[in-house]
């Protein structure tokens, strides 16, 4: 593979260039936008009191079910911890991770 290299321009042809890419973008509007109309006064609706939260049996995902997620850690406490743990049982810290999951989830589904 050979790189190309650049022929000199002049000054003018760099200018000519931006000018026509320039031309080729989308044209800025400096029409200020519409302010929305005002809408009119509502009477405020009567609603009901919030309905305390009732665990249900687990039901079935619907749809589909991803096979992979992106964790963003709050602090390095956990992830550190994990590591540790890998470390000591002499595992990836992948399927650490992976187990440990399944731990908090099957204590959680047992304490339904």
């Amino acid at each position: 593979m050979t790189i190309k290299k650049r022929t000199p321009q002049s000054a003018e042809e760099r200018a000519a260039a931006i000018a026509a890419f320039g031309d080729g973008a989308t044209p800025q509007t400096t029409e200020p936008e519409a302010a929305p109309a005002a809408a009119a006064p509502t009477t405020p609706r009567k609603t009901a009191p919030a309905k305390a939260r009732v665990p249900r049996a687990a039901a079935e995902p619907t749809g589909d079910v991803p096979t992979t997620s992106l964790v963003r850690w709050g602090d390095e406490d956990l992830p550190r911890a994990i590591q540790r743990i890998a470390a000591a049982e002499d595992r990836s810290f992948h399927k650490t991770m992976l187990q440990l999951l399944r731990r908090g989830v099957d204590d959680y589904n047992a304490n339904d």
